[in-house]
């Protein structure tokens, strides 16, 4: 009897420790994955940063993302598990990273924590079927970062942004100001919907645009017509605001000073009326238009191709102003192509390309030059940036890279009763990097 009891009580012993035993961590094969063997579920979990961890819930549909710090760039989440329509990035979190969820498929949901202040290129490009709200925090946008996204509703400032940040946005709410706005949707600002909520402090509409409450920056024009007049309070146009709209005709409020990349860029404009106060525009800002004429009415500075080739521009005031924007410069197939806006009341126009200290110097009395490019300028010269919206790169100098540029100059007599002439000369247009193609 009491030799079978203790067979009983080892039997029971032993069942009681292999009880105990589970659930056992199992490796899986790649991207650090580790499977649970839960009671009725696999749960898969591992590292996705230097001190951040995902993990899917029992119920196999919600992705967690823990931790403090940044999720690790292109390292994507590798799940066998089928189904996720949920993730929950938590409190901690700081950045999301590029790629991280490009190997999850379409969601139903993101949620976003307080603590996150960036989304990197590709961070959020799963697509998300149902509203995506990004927290006031978030500061940083990167090119590429959110596409797919239905309805997205911007709790802080749009600021920050990228070139391309939202692509394929079909509704945007706002919470706070829209600086950035026009750049963020710019690869998809057709079609579009703009909401401002009603908690919004920061925005306005004035004849149709999207303006700081104290109406001094225009954000994004929002109901486009064929004429488009800026509101008097108007001091700022900011970045690519009207880029792509199909509009006829222009009039600037009295008060507009500065013009921002790309604002007016492929916009069709014919018809452009300027004010007196204008002193800056931006690069780009009114590349790929309509504009045959264009009148300052003071010395105003133009970055690079802020009009085409085909535009000629006039200034009322002093020669001296006068100045030009160049469309494009390249060398290829072993010579230089140039071309700049028109000058109105040039005689020619210097040109300078500059490639380190070696300052190369042409003469043309016309808006387009082309010659044959010396030897010790394109060899080895394989400079293939420029000036271009979607990189991001326009405003950044390129080490290495040639650069050109042009100032206009009339031929006058020295005196009324002297023969002789002189040359007078208008301002260097802003240099632009000539590419190599």
């Amino acid at each position: 009897m009491r030799k079978i009891k203790k067979v009983v009580l080892g039997a029971t012993v032993m069942s009681m420790m292999m009880s105990m035993a589970a659930p056992v961590a199992m490796p899986a094969t790649s991207f650090g994955t580790a499977i649970i063997l839960a009671a009725d579920k696999e749960q898969e979990q591992g590292r996705c940063g230097d001190n951040v961890f995902y993990q899917v819930d029992t119920d196999g549909t919600t992705l967690r993302i823990s931790g403090t710090g940044a999720m690790w760039d292109n390292f994507p989440i590798n799940l066998t598990t089928q189904g996720i329509n949920k993730i929950v990035i938590e409190k901690g979190v700081t950045v999301i990273g590029s790629n991280i969820f490009s190997k999850v498929s379409e969601v139903k949901t993101v949620e976003i924590a307080d603590t996150v202040t960036t989304i990197k290129a590709d961070g959020l490009s799963m697509g998300i079927t149902e509203t995506l709200e990004i927290p006031a925090t978030v500061t940083k946008v990167e090119t590429d970062a959110i596409t797919n996204s239905n309805k997205i509703v911007i709790k802080g400032d749009v600021s920050g942004y990228e070139v391309g940040s939202i692509r394929g946005a079909n509704q945007i709410t706002l919470d706070g100001a829209a600086s950035d706005l026009g750049k963020a949707i710019y690869s998809t600002y057709i079609g579009i919907g703009i909401t401002i909520s009603k908690e919004n402090t920061k925005c306005r509409i004035a004849n149709g645009c999207l303006v700081s409450a104290d109406g001094k920056e225009l954000y994004y024009c929002v109901n486009p017509g064929k004429v488009v007049e800026i509101p008097d309070t108007v001091e700022k146009i900011s970045t690519a605001a009207f880029a792509n709209l199909y509009l006829d005709t222009v009039k600037f409020g009295k008060n507009v000073k500065s013009v921002g990349d790309f604002a007016f860029a492929g916009s069709n404009i014919a018809k452009l009326k300027l004010n007196k106060k204008l002193s800056t525009i931006g690069v780009k800002a009114f590349s790929r238009t309509n504009i045959k004429k264009v009148s300052f009415a003071g010395k105003v500075k133009m970055d690079v191709a802020a009009f085409n080739n085909k535009t000629k521009i006039s200034n009322s005031k002093k020669f001296k102003y006068a100045q030009t924007t160049l469309d494009t410069a390249r060398i290829a197939k072993k010579k230089l192509n140039i071309k700049f806006a028109k000058v109105s009341g040039a005689k020619g126009y210097d040109i300078q390309v500059i490639k380190g200290k070696k300052v190369y110097k042409y003469t043309t009395k016309k808006n387009s030059f082309s010659t044959k490019a010396p030897k010790k300028l394109y060899k080895g010269y394989d400079e293939e940036k420029t000036y271009a919206m979607e990189n991001d790169e326009y405003l950044k100098k390129i080490d290495g890279a040639i650069t050109v540029k042009v100032r206009p100059y009339q031929v006058v007599k020295k005196s009324k009763k002297s023969k002789k002439t002189k040359k007078v000369y208008g301002m260097w247009s802003k240099e632009m990097v000539v590419s190599a193609q």
